[in-house]
């Protein structure tokens, strides 16, 4: 399984009164899908991870942001974690045929899940690093860098890297973290995946995007 792409965000003045306020901007800032668009997912858990959601339901047609709060403030509580999942579009390589000439049989933009959280105060992450109080899940890291799983070559490799759909993904991330940055009181921030290695490092070293 590849490892899952993660933007850790600590905000100023974060607390109950507060925070649904916070994920639904983030909410709102996000790059939604024209394709399946609006929040698709909400899950609500209280205490830990390991308990069952106190709240779960599916919107088949998508539901804005502030159709969205009303039903989580139902369950307003520090010690909860709040789930919302989200689509974007991403570029993905299609699968390589016999009569493929390039590395892939061709790329496609497709939506795909994203989960945005938001971690009451009195939540336990059970173990985990300390959390941020927004947790941004953006699916694997072969969306912004080549899989090992590819099996590329070298030279293959930096074919992929440089071409237009993998640079699309990653600006449509960065983009995303610099409206947040305008729009939320931000304190602290961390693009990261699930090996501990800083992602942001290796994209931003590699494509020279200022984060």
């Amino acid at each position: 399984m590849p490892d899952l792409v993660y933007l850790s965000l600590w905000l100023r003045d974060f607390d109950q009164q507060t925070m649904l306020a916070y994920w639904r901007q983030a909410l709102e800032e996000f790059p939604a899908s024209p394709q399946a668009p609006g929040v698709r997912s909400l899950a609500v858990y209280p205490l830990n991870w390991s308990e069952a959601p106190v709240a779960e339901e599916a919107f088949r047609d998508g539901i804005s942001p502030q159709e969205l709060l009303p039903l989580a403030e139902e369950f307003l509580h520090a010690d909860c974690a709040y789930e919302a999942q989200i689509h974007w579009d991403l570029w993905t390589p299609k699968a390589r045929t016999p009569k493929s000439e390039d590395i892939f049989g061709g790329w496609e933009r497709r939506p795909q899940v994203v989960s945005i959280l938001c971690l009451g105060t009195e939540f336990d992450p059970e173990g985990q690093e300390v959390p941020g109080h927004l947790e941004i899940v953006f699916g694997p890291e072969s969306n912004f860098l080549p899989a090992e799983e590819w099996a590329l070559t070298p030279e293959e490799k930096q074919q992929v890297m440089a071409g237009p759909q993998m640079r699309e993904n990653v600006e449509k991330l960065v983009n995303y973290a610099r409206q947040l940055e305008q729009k939320l009181p931000i304190a602290r921030r961390r693009l990261w995946c699930e090996s501990g290695e800083d992602l942001a490092a290796q994209i931003l070293s590699f494509w020279k995007v200022e984060s």
